[in-house]
């Protein structure tokens, strides 16, 4: 095969993790992968670069005006999650490493402009001017493409396994006892009423997400498992999906008692 660009391999995994984007499917889990043994010395070893990063992006999430659900503890978990999914899927130290990165930076532009309106492209923007002097170049490309692509509302596919994770572990933050909490923190930030009373469960209604904190679960959280990229992350969100199932069926139970519709 002919040599790859900037510091990657083209090579098959032994066991290849497959990827399903609904219509997006791809044989093979990005065959670029990142050689540790082509890279060239950094000139801040990365242990030491993710740490600095981390100060600076707890520096603009200080004092911040920001959705509680996307506050810096939302970040720290995407970062442990992120983690989990890399070692998962064999990602090898490096590319462990561009994962932090990515995580640490993937909302900070909601920080910045206290706003999640074009977030995911503010974000890039600024990873790719903290990390421009920091990596090579291939590496930038990929922690800033990542957390270009991460945004659910557009779904975009992923471009390499570094964005393939991110998403995941972002998405997975929306998943279990801590996603219904962000769901309903960002409903009481901008104003967003539980349910429709007329009817609180959208069974025999359009979906209604921007305007119901109900709605919103069975628009975006459960249908997060189908758009997930990696076998380590299915695996994880199915407890997590479950609880927002039980979650649902109380809930259910609960309205119902009270007899607050008209």
């Amino acid at each position: 095969p002919s040599a790859a660009p900037m510091g990657l391999t083209r090579a098959r995994a032994a066991h290849p993790t497959r990827l399903d984007h609904g219509p997006h499917k791809l044989a093979w889990a990005f065959p670029l992968r990142i050689s540790s043994r082509t890279l060239p010395v950094m000139p801040v070893e990365l242990g030491e670069l993710i740490a600095e990063v981390k100060r600076v992006v707890w520096g603009i999430y200080r004092g911040a005006r920001l959705p509680p659900s996307h506050d810096f503890s939302h970040v720290l978990r995407v970062v442990e999650l992120a983690s989990e999914i890399a070692e998962g899927e064999g990602l090898n130290e490096r590319e462990r490493g561009l994962v932090v990165l990515a995580a640490l930076l993937h909302d900070v532009g909601i920080a910045l402009r206290g706003s999640k309106e074009g977030h995911a492209a503010a974000s890039a923007e600024y990873a790719k001017k903290l990390l421009i002097s920091r990596l090579n170049d291939r590496e930038v490309e990929l922690v800033v493409t990542a957390v270009r692509e991460h945004s659910w509302e557009r779904a975009t596919p992923p471009s390499s396994i570094i964005s393939a994770v991110l998403q995941d572990a972002d998405r997975l933050d929306a998943l279990g006892a801590i996603g219904l909490a962000r769901v309903f923190a960002y409903s009481g930030y901008v104003g967003r009423p539980l349910y429709y009373l007329e009817a609180p469960f959208p069974e025999d209604r359009e979906l209604r997400g921007g305007d119901f904190a109900i709605d919103h679960i069975y628009e975006k959280l459960l249908r997060i498992p189908e758009r997930l990229n990696t076998r380590t992350a299915k695996a994880l969100a199915e407890e997590r999906v479950a609880f927002i199932h039980a979650f649902l069926k109380e809930l259910r139970r609960e309205i119902r008692a009270m007899k607050t519709g008209f």
